[in-house]
């Protein structure tokens, strides 16, 4: 576990296939080109990528973990 449990959260990016070097895409669909990730991953066997004060971690979809996501613009 991280040192610091709060700072991970999911944020809508994930990998398309389970493989370390997978395409990520963002969860409308949109490819991601950007990558950050943590010194110990990406990992061979998982699809959701989570936000760590340390750097992107992919990890099991069914992990409980807070999350981020966007809204259009006006709404509340």
């Amino acid at each position: 576990m991280d040192a610091r449990a709060d700072d991970n959260y999911w944020f809508a990016l994930y990998k398309m296939t389970a493989t370390a070097l997978g395409t990520t895409y963002w969860q409308d669909g949109n490819p991601s080109t950007y990558r950050w990730w943590g010194p110990t991953d990406p990992n061979e066997n998982v699809q959701c990528i989570r936000y760590t004060h340390t750097g992107f971690k992919d990890r099991p979809c069914s992990v409980a973990f807070q999350y981020t996501c966007k809204m259009a613009a006006g709404t509340s």
